[in-house]
């Protein structure tokens, strides 16, 4: 499923002359999202939005319609192609804000986040009230995620992605949530966004 979600949502801007070659970005970007569960990769390159863009631009999360150049998608996680590669943390706080708004409504627009407590499916609820009390610990070692669940979330998807056993010493709560959801793929096979074909949804323990 990574090879059909790079497929379908990753792109590198034709119009931004320079930029590192393809392969390489993808590759790179493949490392991280290659620990996403294939469930999730699926309802992802399903998802109307939910795109990686890299130009050469600023590195960000944008919800909305995006147009630049040939460029031309809605719900993207826009990664400066030259920085990727050389400190991709600030990328994967992008990413983390791209997961944010899927979960919360599959990277459609208007924009719905989970961490508003406005899960896409009534089956991630739980997830969210397990977020904020993580959050109410404060145990981040970070100001802005410390500022509210939003932030913190994208700090700590950023942190699992980057190292995720030096988010488990810093933040075992967090590392423990993202571990059990997020990133299981029992946890997805139980609890997807869409109802399944069958419509036989596992509830699964939180």
């Amino acid at each position: 499923m990574l090879e059909a979600y790079q497929q379908s949502k990753v792109r590198v801007c034709p119009s931004d002359a320079g930029l590192p070659v393809p392969w390489k970005l993808r590759r790179r970007l493949g490392s991280f999202l290659s620990q996403l569960p294939p469930a999730c990769l699926q309802e992802m390159t399903e998802a109307p939005g939910g795109f990686i863009i890299f130009w050469d631009g600023e590195t960000v999360y944008h919800p909305g319609p995006w147009h630049h150049g040939d460029c031309e998608a809605q719900g993207v996680a826009l990664l400066n192609a030259r920085a990727f590669l050389e400190d991709p943390k600030p990328a994967l706080r992008a990413l983390a804000g791209l997961l944010d708004h899927f979960l919360g409504s599959r990277c459609t627009w208007p924009a719905r986040y989970i961490t508003s407590g406005q899960p896409y499916s009534p089956h991630w609820r739980q997830f969210y009230h397990r977020l904020v009390a993580a959050y109410q610990l404060q145990y981040a070692d970070d100001a802005e995620a410390r500022r509210s669940p939003q932030a913190y979330f994208r700090w700590a998807v950023a942190a699992y992605l980057d190292d995720a056993l030096s988010l488990q010493a810093t933040d075992p709560q967090a590392y423990r949530l993202l571990r059990s959801t997020l990133f299981s793929a029992p946890f997805w096979k139980g609890h997807p966004l869409r109802p399944r074909a069958d419509n036989q949804e596992i509830l699964c323990s939180q």
